[in-house]
């Protein structure tokens, strides 16, 4: 994970619980050695301008309007492999979050621990392993084990396709 490279887009309209998700995502990261850049948004409009411009791994989106809704619609279109993590006072936007394929979806208050874990699989999802040892380390999986790890999060049509794209004349290549 040495090469990876965090941007982080924090989007709330109550400055405390903006200030809050920064506080756990900033105290997350000072216990990697991953760099993050953490930019905080004060309005919609800012927020998806920035998509204008700049790429972010992943976006902390405040949900108490409809407003936030068509920003992160936007936000999705923009940038489609972006993760959105929805945090909002009350379960109301839960469904349009399962639209949008939020990555996750945090009641408020949020704690520490929900925070944590949240931002552990954030980690695994967005990074690849950078070492030269990771082709050493993955000799002793079967074929079967490599083909399920590249097509993981795949629908099963999208799995078929990727496990047929890994085998040059029937012989896995990786």
């Amino acid at each position: 994970m040495e090469n990876t490279f965090m941007r982080l887009a924090v989007y709330d309209n109550t400055e405390k619980d903006r200030e809050l998700t920064v506080s756990y995502i900033s105290a997350y990261f000072e216990r990697t050695d991953i760099p993050v850049k953490i930019h905080r948004f004060y309005d919609t409009n800012g927020l998806i301008d920035a998509f204008r411009h700049d790429r972010f791994t992943a976006v902390f989106i405040g949900m108490d309007s409809m407003n936030e809704v068509d920003a992160a619609w936007i936000i999705r279109k923009f940038a489609p492999g972006c993760s959105l993590v929805i945090m909002s006072n009350s379960g109301d936007y839960s469904l349009e979050g399962y639209r949008l394929e939020a990555f996750n979806y945090w009641l408020k208050p949020v704690g520490s621990e929900k925070a944590g874990e949240t931002l552990e699989r954030l980690m695994a999802h967005h990074t690849v392993p950078h070492t030269k040892d990771f082709k050493r380390n993955i000799t002793h999986l079967s074929e079967h084990d490599l083909e399920g790890i590249a097509a993981a999060g795949l629908p099963p049509d999208e799995q078929r396709k990727k496990q047929k794209e890994l085998h040059v004349n029937g012989k896995l290549i990786i």
